[in-house]
């Protein structure tokens, strides 16, 4: 796994970097629908975000797998979840705000600034997905519960792994 990360130190400094990136998350709250170039500066916020959590939450999965019942790497992977759930948390307002950006309005953003036809699918499936998207408030409370319902698919896979015997 050190391709991924060459030390533990080099985690906790990408872990500690997209902790202090979060409320960069939020200054775009109630600004995504102002301009095109505050929508494409909140998508490559999040790519750098995204990017930098899925190789730590990779890492972290990985040497927890790698032995079940190393306390050490269990305790690594659940601070990247609970990392995850803040991004979770922090993020929830883009969906319903870009649903609130009236369709014309949000395709003139891509023809006006051509490096957001990069995230014209993103943008479709969040047009498509529209009835099974709540609002704001209630996309928040929904990012709450993420942790409660990862719970018992993680202490399923606890039990039933840690004591394999491999030949």
């Amino acid at each position: 796994l050190n391709d991924i990360y060459q030390s533990e130190a080099l985690w906790e400094e990408d872990y500690s970097e997209i902790e202090n990136m979060l409320p960069k998350i939020k200054s775009y709250e109630g600004k995504l629908g102002l301009s095109a170039e505050n929508l494409l500066a909140y998508f490559k916020l999040d790519e750098e975000i995204t990017t930098k959590f899925e190789r730590l939450r990779l890492y972290a999965s990985l040497n927890k797998d790698l032995d079940l019942r190393d306390s050490k790497y269990q305790e690594l992977y659940d601070r990247a979840m609970n990392l995850g759930n803040k991004l979770s948390s922090e993020s929830s307002f883009v969906t319903p705000e870009i649903l609130d950006i009236p369709e014309d309005k949000l395709w003139g953003f891509l023809d006006k600034n051509k490096a957001l036809k990069h995230y014209k699918h993103y943008l479709d499936n969040i047009i498509r997905r529209k009835s099974h998207t709540l609002g704001k408030n209630e996309e928040k409370i929904m990012s709450y519960a993420e942790p409660v319902e990862a719970a018992f698919m993680n202490t399923y896979s606890m039990f039933t792994g840690a004591d394999i015997k491999y030949p």
